[in-house]
């Protein structure tokens, strides 16, 4: 309910300074690419692709389509920076990473692991509290809320400052077909946003927000 009533209609001109998240694989779990406008915290997908029903054994998401779709964004804004989790062994998405990194640059296209307990659990309660104060709004994409629905509490043994319990979010059985790496993407994405606000992004001029290949 928290997050139907952030959707907006607002929409991002272009040319304002966005940042990125990335989470998923290349075969059973979904890849999902969010973005995020710095200034407003507006969040929409760059794209969401998901195993279909049909897919046969060797199914595999189409690469060159993530590509395009991530490349049509750097064009189009400012962006700061991406934030990816590139996933386990099987299946990740290293070789993408690679090679964004190679265009656009490894201080722009950043690897960020998600199998860290503590800084992953601090991001998801950073994008908990987002929703809960109003900080963020969305466009309302249904298949983004189905993944914001779908994603469940995963305790883990750290706490943070004030020695409260965290936890981190993930599907509700391993073989679930119920995905949620859009949700995951958007904690990604929230946690580029804050880094580059404490950053001072917001106050550099456009030249110099510009990090590499772009």
């Amino acid at each position: 309910d928290k997050w139907k009533a952030l959707e907006s209609n607002y929409r991002p001109e272009p040319g304002a300074l966005v940042v990125g998240g990335i989470d998923g694989a290349r075969f059973v779990d979904a890849l999902a690419v969010i973005a995020t406008e710095v200034e407003t915290g507006f969040q929409w997908p760059i794209g969401i692709w998901e195993r279909p029903k049909s897919a046969p054994d060797n199914y595999e998401h189409p690469k060159e389509e993530v590509d395009a779709a991530l490349e049509e964004f750097m064009g189009e804004y400012e962006v700061w920076r991406v934030y990816i989790d590139p996933g386990s062994s099987t299946g990740n998405i290293d070789t993408l990473v690679e090679r964004w990194q190679g265009r656009w640059g490894e201080e722009k296209i950043v690897p960020w692991r998600m199998d860290r307990p503590k800084q992953t659990a601090l991001a998801v309660a950073n994008y908990i509290d987002a929703v809960g104060q109003a900080e963020l709004s969305h466009d309302g994409d249904k298949h983004f809320a189905r993944h914001i629905k779908n994603a469940v509490k995963k305790p883990v043994s750290a706490k943070d400052d004030e020695k409260r319990p965290l936890f981190v979010i993930g599907k509700n059985r391993p073989d679930s077909t119920n995905k949620m790496d859009a949700a995951a993407a958007g904690v990604l994405s929230w946690e580029a946003r804050g880094d580059a606000i404490a950053s001072g992004a917001e106050k550099q001029e456009p030249s110099q927000v510009f990090i590499q290949g772009m």
